[in-house]
């Protein structure tokens, strides 16, 4: 099943003070991992989540069910199906394949209720989050495609162009993501036969060990965490040119920037450029990437290399490998949705409820009069057709937008 990107879980969603609606209905059960696991899991030991409401985990059902969970994990979300619930031992027993990824201690698993599927609402919630600020390409985003696979025969070092899988089926060329906790980064695979995967260059971002997850990614990239990726724009765009001082000026799909890996100047099928990374800078709080001309190479005379009319030239391309999103990565056995900044989870919290209100007002209509009762749900006058849950959850996540 696919793996997708989340910024806020069912425990935190119910112990904010804003998320005052009713729930019942929309949770089966909820639970949290006692343990961290591996990837391949079959069998997760959970303890119960205790808030407003207490949802004991025979809300999973009790001996053999067939219940599809969502375990809410951060970058690394899945959909799970389990198969059989203990509930002497607080054993969940999965379906082979078990999980796909690894999860750290204190994750979030959640099943639906008998009238909607909270977890969902979240997932949903953060899609539209994602969408609302626009950072990478357009695209579908989240995970998708292929079944996971682990990286063997490692430790891969910065830069190895090749590496074995248990299996590359379902791997094909095109973007993939290596889920290893803060090492975890975006690549793209050229191949992939066999047990053998080979990336187009650069290669590895980091240094990776056996056991390292390897999934195909989405067509688009516009999760928020702050993975390595590589990107390609041309060098006559608003995405990046050179200004009138000669310097190089780069507005990158994601942001804040924290580091770049490389930086190459490509001209149709020629053999890429490598630029200098000396003297570097990231303005507009990590919006930007800038260099220098006197920074590009190390000739004293760089003109010579890099004419103007070349640097016009719409068939010249920016190849840039960095490291960009405003939610870091956890370290290895720690939930990773204790890094996302709390703008962010009150946007999705914002955008959960909304969706969760069409259960009163399925018609989306402005305002609803029953008798002595009237609500509204859009402010009078404003002429954007947006609820006022939408409104704020924009405003919250208004700094992280790309313009």
């Amino acid at each position: 099943m696919a793996i997708f990107p989340i910024y806020c879980d069912l425990v935190e969603f119910l112990s904010d003070s804003a998320a005052a609606i009713e729930t019942n209905s929309l949770i089966g059960g909820n639970a949290t991992l006692h343990t961290s696991y591996p990837a391949g899991s079959t069998s997760l030991v959970v303890d119960p989540v205790a808030l407003a409401q207490t949802y004991a985990i025979s809300g999973f059902g009790s001996g053999a069910v067939s219940v599809q969970a969502w375990i809410l994990d951060g970058l690394q979300c899945e959909q799970v199906t389990i198969t059989n619930v203990n509930t002497g031992t607080s054993t969940l027993t999965l379906a082979s394949p078990g999980t796909q990824v690894a999860h750290a201690a204190g994750t979030n698993i959640a099943s639906a209720g008998t009238a909607g599927n909270l977890a969902k609402a979240l997932v949903d919630a953060s899609r539209k989050a994602e969408t609302f600020c626009r950072q990478g390409p357009a695209g579908v985003t989240g995970i998708t495609g292929g079944n996971a696979t682990a990286l063997t025969g490692g430790p891969y070092s910065i830069g190895a162009v090749s590496a074995t899988v248990q299996s590359s089926a379902g791997l094909v060329a095109g973007a993939a993501l290596v889920i290893d906790g803060p090492s975890s980064e975006r690549v793209t695979l050229t191949t992939a036969t066999g047990n053998a995967i080979t990336l187009a260059s650069p290669g590895f971002a980091n240094t990776h060990s056996s056991g390292a997850t390897v999934v195909m990614a989405a067509g688009g990239d516009r999760n928020l965490y702050a993975l390595p990726r590589t990107e390609t724009y041309s060098l006559t765009s608003m995405t990046a040119h050179v200004d009138n001082d000669r310097t190089l000026v780069v507005n990158p799909y994601h942001f804040p920037v924290t580091s770049v890996q490389s930086m190459s100047l490509q001209f149709g099928t020629y053999a890429g450029n490598a630029l200098s990374g000396t003297g570097l800078v990231f303005p507009n709080d990590g919006r930007q990437i800038m260099l220098p001309y006197v920074s590009w190479g190390s000739s004293a005379t760089p003109s010579a290399f890099y004419p103007p009319a070349y640097l016009r030239d719409p068939n010249v391309w920016l190849q840039l490998s960095y490291t960009a999103g405003p939610i870091p990565l956890a370290f290895s056995g720690t939930p990773q949705l204790l890094l996302v900044p709390d703008d962010i989870k009150r946007g999705v919290y914002l955008y959960a409820q909304n969706y969760l209100g069409y259960r009163q007002n399925p018609l989306g209509a402005a305002n609803i009069h029953q008798g002595d009762t009237s609500r509204e749900y859009r402010l009078r006058g404003d002429k954007s057709s947006k609820s006022l849950l939408v409104m704020e959850a924009e405003e919250a996540l208004q700094p992280y937008k790309r313009c």
